[in-house]
This record gives C-alpha cells, structure tokens and sequence, in this order.
C-alpha cells in the first residue's frame, strides 16, 4: 500500500498543472467579410451595427466579455465584436486599421448620429469641398436619395464622430488589404484535465502502468497453504522417526 500511495504522489507532482504560453492576445485579426462593430453584445438588436470591419485588419480587445463576444476598439471606436469573426494573435500589429481619408462634395451636408435622413439626428455640418474627413468605416443604412443606394460613411469631422450619405462623398481614398504577416495565439488551458490536456493523459496512463502492476501482482501471489492439525502431528510424526534413527 506504502508503494502505491508512493506512485500516486509522484504522478501527481509529475503531470503538468497548466499551460503557459508567452502571449499577448490584446489584438485579434478580422477574418470575415460580414464582421461588424456592435454598439450592444447582441446580434439580434435593430440599428445595432456601428460600423463594417474591414477583413485583415485588426480589433483591440480589452475585455473577453462573454462566450459570443469581446469588447474591443477599432479605429479608435469602442464596441463589441462576435468572437467567431475574429482571430486572436500574437504581439501588436504595426498598422491595425484601415487609413483612408474623405473628401466632401461642392455643397454643405449634414453629419449624423445615425445613418438615417431625419432632423433629430444632425450633430454637425460639414462644410463643402471639405478634404481630410477621417475614416472610420462604412455601413448600410437608410436611402438618403431614392435609387442611389443606402451606403454610408462613419467619418470622423473635427473630433466629432458621425454618418455622411455616400451620395455627398466627393472621394475616398483607397484602403488596401492588409498583407502583415501575424502568428495567431494559442488559448491557454489554466487548469488540464486527461481530456482538454492530451499530453497529460498520456502522462498519467505511463506512470500508472508500475502501480497497475504491483496491485495485480498482490492479488495473484500464491498464498502459503495454512497447516492443518493433522499435517502438524504428521510433521512431528517424522521428526521423531529421524530422531529415533539417529539412535
């Protein structure tokens, strides 16, 4: 019993308790076309979508706020992000948004709180033949002009944010894919079992074969056959005729 308690503390001393991994896992990748930031963590609520994510480009993660998503900042916009539209990585990525810069067309328009023509949601007037409007992204909302789409700009005018229907945009400048080459991060397992941990069920069956052993052994070692009191009189029996003999 001694030996087997003996096995047991030095597999438990052996298996390992974690992984570490030397990570920072504050950026994530975008790795979708359809990936957008959320204004709530919901997916199901209207007018939800701030903006599009641009696909290879980057969001910074500052809380893994649930099982579907993450609080992030993209492009110096905080919002939410679906875990499954993301990838985290390793380090911090040398250009993680989109640059891109917004010209305005010949005449005044209106930037918005939402991408929708209402008198409730002007929040500033953007000058016309405006140049160096700050890009944040672009969204689908509602037809400012009828038969001239429902794409808006999410722009950022004098340190106000807002919505610019695409029909008052003069020029945008083009936005590259992003090529950076990034190694993705590994998720940390802090507390392994046999099945999230492979390694250390394998761990555990190696060591455990000795002590599968010795207990096998116990139980199958033949057991001296206990005398009986007629084998016992038997063996004085032949003890006294040897003695006898030596007479």
């Amino acid at each position: 019993m001694t030996i087997i308690l003996t096995l047991i503390l030095i597999i438990a001393a052996i298996v390992p308790t974690g992984r570490i991994y030397a990570v920072s896992d504050t950026f994530a990748r975008i790795t979708s076309d359809y990936a957008y930031l959320y204004a709530s963590p919901n997916l199901t609520i209207q007018d939800n979508v701030i903006c599009f994510l641009e696909n290879t480009y980057f969001v910074e993660i500052t809380l893994d706020y649930d099982t579907q998503f993450y609080k992030a900042i993209y492009n110096g916009v905080g919002g939410y992000v679906a875990k499954k539209d993301v990838t985290k990585i390793i380090g911090t990525p040398t250009k993680p948004y989109p640059v891109a810069t917004i010209s305005t067309i010949s005449s005044k328009c209106y930037l918005r709180s939402t991408p929708k023509i209402t008198t409730e949601n002007i929040v500033s007037v953007i000058a016309e033949n405006t140049n160096g409007l700050k890009y944040i992204g672009k969204v689908y909302g509602e037809e400012g002009i009828d038969y001239h789409g429902n794409l808006w700009y999410y722009v950022e005018y004098y340190g106000v944010r807002g919505y610019v229907y695409s029909e008052y945009i003069n020029h945008i400048s083009a936005i590259a894919i992003n090529t950076e080459e990034v190694q993705p991060a590994i998720s940390v397992n802090k507390n392994p079992t046999p099945i999230t941990n492979p390694e250390c069920g394998i761990i555990i069956i190696i060591l455990s074969i000795p002590a599968i052993g010795i207990i096998i052994f116990m139980y199958r070692a033949p057991n001296p056959k206990p005398k009986t009191v007629k084998s016992i009189k038997k063996q004085k029996r032949v003890k006294k005729i040897d003695y006898d003999e030596l007479l």
